[in-house]
């Protein structure tokens, strides 16, 4: 009857759904680019995932509602530890599988004691691009523009970000 119930406990654990906290610096009512990424990314995951979204305060909750969407929020008239200890006691209690940051710092902060892998979105125009390009060209892929036959840098620059082994986390 143990081994029964080990075998059924472990095949329950695989089929439980990862959960994704994803991280919006723009309140839900709040925003453009940054949060209409978001919540494209949430809805488009929300189907294989367990998707739980931290963002400054909301007004508003039926989008969360609406697409079973789980909502922590940070208080900016919080202090900054508040809010990382939080978001820690949240991320541990929750048993968060992957974080998806799109410009939270305080998910930044907490990355050193969490071993919850974390992948940080950056949303760059092509000014900014080019200009962390001029600092450290080899995390830009240059040969990719080149090998498309592109003489000049393509207008839509932010989507030759590159993937790094060589830094701490995944840049996408």
């Amino acid at each position: 009857m143990g081994r029964l119930k080990h075998r059924n406990t472990k095949v329950l654990e695989e089929r439980r759904k990862k959960k994704i906290l994803i991280g919006c610096s723009s309140a839900i009512n709040e925003g453009k680019g940054i949060l209409t990424y978001s919540k494209i990314l949430a809805e488009s995951l929300n189907q294989d995932y367990e998707i739980h979204f931290y963002s400054k305060k909301a007004n508003d909750l039926a989008w969360f509602e609406a697409n079973r969407i789980k909502y922590i929020h940070f208080d900016v008239a919080n202090t900054s530890k508040q809010n990382v200890l939080e978001l820690k006691t949240y991320i541990c209690e929750n048993k968060i599988d992957y974080i998806i940051n799109n410009d939270v710092i305080y998910i930044n902060i907490l990355k050193p004691a969490i071993e919850t892998p974390v992948v940080n979105v950056f949303h760059l125009t092509r000014y900014a691009i080019l200009s962390c390009a001029l600092l450290n060209e080899k995390y830009i892929n240059t040969n990719i523009w080149r090998a498309a036959g592109a003489p000049k840098t393509p207008k839509n620059v932010q989507t030759r970000i590159l993937c790094s082994s060589e830094m701490q986390n995944t840049i996408v």
